[in-house]
């Protein structure tokens, strides 16, 4: 197997872009082409792989010689704007490897892609909605021995610098979670990094809460401590987004004529590494004298389903360390539009849904902290959110 170097392989996938293509790049640790070499099937001859942008989205290619030169072997179409991962590994098999592809969908967020050959084809084993913030490939020990195959760590991002960590392994035809390999990575890496953290910020709740988690996990008993925790503060994201918009319309049967505007954030509320959609939703349709609405969406398949619509909902939301069947609590602050005080209620989730009026639910404990994230933070400016009128759900 003879060894390509970077410019070469650069050479060779310039010349095969389509016309209007554009190279992408990837930025870590230096920004460099998104192009890379590796036997990927099986042939001991090197493949070359690059990932280009086009008007109509992302895309990669797998470059193969012959005795003619070099050509497409295969093509593959991505989401998103950019390139965050590109890399090849033994995940699915020890040999070849698979291709793992990281599309950037967001500042902070990548959609994972993993691509098998056989049977003359690549396979494209991953679901649509695997995704991300940062990952590592690793082969991490497990009680019964080494395998010769990887695991993935996908960090997730919750708020700050506040990361849940997911350890999945090939099994059978789909990734899994690995638990076995789960005190050995998170003694290794999770919990310096939060022990880090909190040594930094001591005050901080959240890195409290991740580092008892890692500990947990890592096999080690709880650290000591007595200090006090406050709420994470969690402004809302402005960016418009289309398919929020298209599913937010369908869900309050909005017209074309309707108008309203809405802000939201993206957080995990049942741990399973995909972040669900809060948006707070403001105009004469959403709000009363009690409040505006809210709704919470889930990621399936790359489209927004509809998980639980709230009424009377004031910000800021306070997503709760504590959880019930699954997914994190939610206290909201209640009043009556007069001069009383607010009253924090307490919002568990049913298994199927959260309960719609926040006002007819208990009340969170007198005299017993909050702490958690305080989302869609805005100081009373949601309501000039981004602004939306109904419109149609794509097909």
């Amino acid at each position: 197997m003879s060894l390509l170097t970077r410019e070469y392989a650069l050479q060779v996938v310039a010349q095969l872009l389509p016309h209007g293509a554009e190279l992408a790049v990837l930025h870590a640790p230096v920004p460099y082409p998104a192009v890379m070499a590796a036997d990927l099937d099986g042939d001991r001859n090197l493949e070359i792989v690059g990932v280009y942008r086009m008007p109509e989205g992302m895309r990669a290619l797998v470059a193969k010689q012959s005795i003619h030169g070099w050509y497409v072997a295969a093509r593959m179409r991505g989401p998103g704007y950019g390139i965050a991962q590109l890399a090849e590994a033994p995940i699915a098999g020890a040999y070849p490897p698979t291709l793992l592809i990281g599309w950037q969908i967001g500042e902070r967020w990548a959609q994972l892609d993993l691509f098998q050959y056989g049977f003359g084809e690549y396979r494209h084993l991953t679901p649509y909605d695997i995704f991300y913030s940062r990952l590592a490939i690793e082969e991490i020990p497990s009680p019964g021995g080494r395998d010769g195959l990887c695991q993935l760590a996908l960090w997730i991002h919750d708020r700050e610098e506040a990361y849940q960590v997911e350890l999945l392994r090939w099994q059978g035809d789909g990734l899994v979670r690995d638990p076995s390999a789960y005190p050995a990575y998170f003694a290794r890496t999770v919990v310096p990094y939060y022990e880090q953290l909190t040594t930094e910020q001591p005050s901080s709740g959240l890195y409290r809460f991740y580092r008892e988690e890692a500990r947990a996990k890592a096999g080690l008993s709880p650290a000591r401590s007595q200090e006090t925790a406050d709420l994470t503060v969690l402004k809302a994201e402005r960016a418009r987004d289309a398919a929020l918009e298209a599913a937010i319309s369908s869900a309050y049967g909005m017209s074309k004529d309707d108008q309203g505007s809405y802000a939201y954030n993206r957080i995990d509320l049942n741990g399973d590494g995909v972040p669900e959609t809060i948006a707070f939703l403001s105009g004469s349709q959403f709000c009363g004298r009690g409040g505006c609405s809210a709704a919470i969406f889930q990621s399936e398949n790359g489209r927004y389903r509809l998980l639980s619509k709230l009424n009377f909902v004031q910000s800021p939301i306070i997503v709760s360390y504590t959880s019930t069947n699954g997914y994190r609590d939610l206290i909201l602050g209640v009043s009556d539009g007069g001069i009383r005080e607010p009253v924090y209620k307490w919002l568990k989730f049913d298994g199927v849904h959260y309960p719609p009026n926040p006002s007819a639910e208990p009340e969170w404990p007198n005299g017993s902290r909050l702490e958690g994230t305080a989302i869609l933070a805005d100081d009373g400016s949601l309501s000039a959110g981004i602004p939306m009128t109904g419109v149609a759900v794509p097909e």
